[in-house]
């Protein structure tokens, strides 16, 4: 693996070669170059991903996150790393950090799966049963 300052010296070579090809592309204004560098960075984890093999994973994990934004009135891109746990599975996702005062906080952002489950546990999921041989019994 190569050294920190080597790695660090080629990304910015890059970065800068990426520069150049947005001029030529005639990308100036900061809301389309920030449209155009999220559509590189969505390439490549794309092209990354093809190259491993298996089936997507059932559960992502990770002691910090980095959140990108495209500011709404400037147009720029903006992305911070954030030292936030993040759990992702079928289920939905959570992130859990400290609240400014240090206290420890979690928001969870539940799937369309998530929430039919939790319906149905509930007595408010589709009335139907599971089974096609419950169904023609139930016809009879």
């Amino acid at each position: 693996m190569p050294e920190a300052s080597s790695t660090r010296a080629r990304a910015q070579a890059l970065a800068e070669r990426f520069l150049r090809e947005t001029e030529k592309l005639g990308i100036q204004d900061a809301r389309a170059y920030a449209l155009f560098a999220r559509e590189v960075f969505d390439a490549i984890a794309d092209r990354v991903a093809s190259t491993t093999s298996g089936d997507a994973p059932e559960q992502i994990a990770a002691p910090n996150a980095v959140i990108e934004v495209i500011d709404g009135g400037s147009g720029h891109l903006y992305r911070r790393y954030l030292e936030l746990n993040y759990e992702e599975n079928d289920n939905g996702l959570r992130l859990q950090g400290e609240t400014m005062s240090g206290d420890a906080t979690e928001i969870v952002f539940l799937s369309e799966t998530a929430i039919r489950k939790i319906a149905d546990l509930r007595g408010l999921g589709r009335n139907a049963p599971r089974c096609g041989d419950d169904d023609e019994k139930s016809a009879e």
